[in-house]
């Protein structure tokens, strides 16, 4: 049986209960509001932990990324010479190692995976730039200047010639440089002090780009050479008529209509010279001449000239001529090559 409060007692309860509850509800968070403070209060806290995360790993990536060029290239001296040791993906290029007799040692190697290469001590090597030693020339820095005698620009093509002159710029440290290949850079007579600092140049590649003789034939270097190769250069004549100074050059590539008779006459005086080429040039019997000097010459490449009557017929008085390179014009415009070729000549016809 249940027994039921007294009335006055039942109402005490009631309104204990309710003080209760609005006491409670007035004391508790709002629960639309708890996300929010709960948020805020993880925000607040996570807020430093964030950038010293940032921080954190900035430090990282600057460690990595000098780690990375540090690992891109070490260079070891070892008994009997140096041990490249190669650590990247990165195209760096390629490397021509050669020998004391400056010739070819195995094959050209491509710098573009991790890989050690073995340098004879007294060999030398010359450096393809690759892509991405174009895009970062200062990891040019990381090549033993004692061992790299050439920088070879050729090898990067069309429209990516355009900074050669960063190139250079970063590659102040081979002060031996021999061998300098700018084949259709992006060079001026602005630049010529990136070039006239490597005074013992002895091989200059500088054909189409916008260097003229008249900067060219004042570097120091010209007597020196032993190969030039400047085609389509303004003013090559002022170079040409300083050759002779040069008494171990062997290859000369020139290609102008301004050629004069002066010109092929200091061209005659290169006793050495074994490989000539001759492009877009008037030829005269005299000039003609003038080349039958040159006992040494093995090769021989003549384009699209002129040349006027028989002249051509003196190339035949060449004594050591091997091989006659011509344009397929030539040999409609002059039978004489047709009849000489392959006919009690010593020399070969090619095209």
């Amino acid at each position: 049986m249940v027994r039921k409060l007294p009335y006055s007692l039942a109402l005490l309860v009631f309104v204990a209960q309710a003080q209760w509850l609005v006491f409670h509800a007035q004391t508790r968070p709002d629960e639309s509001n708890a996300g929010t403070t709960k948020s805020q209060i993880r925000s607040t806290e996570l807020q430093p932990r964030s950038t010293e995360s940032q921080t954190h790993s900035a430090e990282l990536r600057a460690q990595n990324n000098a780690q990375h060029i540090k690992n891109t290239l070490t260079v070891k001296a070892v008994p009997g010479g140096f041990d490249f040791i190669f650590g990247t993906k990165l195209d760096l290029g390629v490397l021509q190692v050669f020998n004391l007799q400056d010739k070819l040692v195995g094959r050209p190697l491509s710098l573009n995976r991790p890989q050690s290469v073995f340098v004879k001590s007294g060999y030398r090597a010359t450096l393809v730039i690759g892509e991405d030693l174009k895009k970062n020339p200062s990891l040019l820095k990381l090549f033993p200047a004692n061992v790299v005698s050439g920088l070879d620009l050729n090898g990067i093509e069309s429209p990516t010639r355009t900074n050669a002159r960063e190139i250079l710029r970063h590659a102040g440290q081979f002060k031996n440089l021999r061998k300098l290949y700018l084949w259709g850079c992006d060079i001026t007579d602005s630049d010529i002090d990136l070039i006239s600092r490597y005074d013992k140049l002895d091989t200059l590649a500088i054909s189409y780009t916008k260097l003229t003789g008249k900067t060219v034939c004042n570097l120091s270097s010209l007597p020196r050479w032993k190969y030039l190769d400047a085609k389509r250069i303004d003013d090559i004549g002022l170079v040409i008529d300083k050759l002779p100074q040069a008494k171990s050059i062997a290859d000369l590539r020139v290609s102008s209509k301004e050629l004069t008779e002066k010109n092929f006459e200091s061209i005659s005086k290169l006793s050495n010279i074994q490989f000539l080429e001759i492009s877009k040039a008037p030829m005269s019997e005299s000039t003609v001449k003038l080349l039958a000097k040159l006992n040494k010459l093995r090769y021989l490449v003549i384009r699209y000239c002129h040349f006027d009557g028989k002249s051509i017929e003196g190339l035949a008085k060449l004594k050591a001529l091997k091989v006659l390179f011509i344009s397929r014009d030539m040999v409609y415009s002059y039978p004489f090559l047709g009849r000489s070729h392959g006919k009690s000549r010593s020399w070969t016809l090619s095209f």
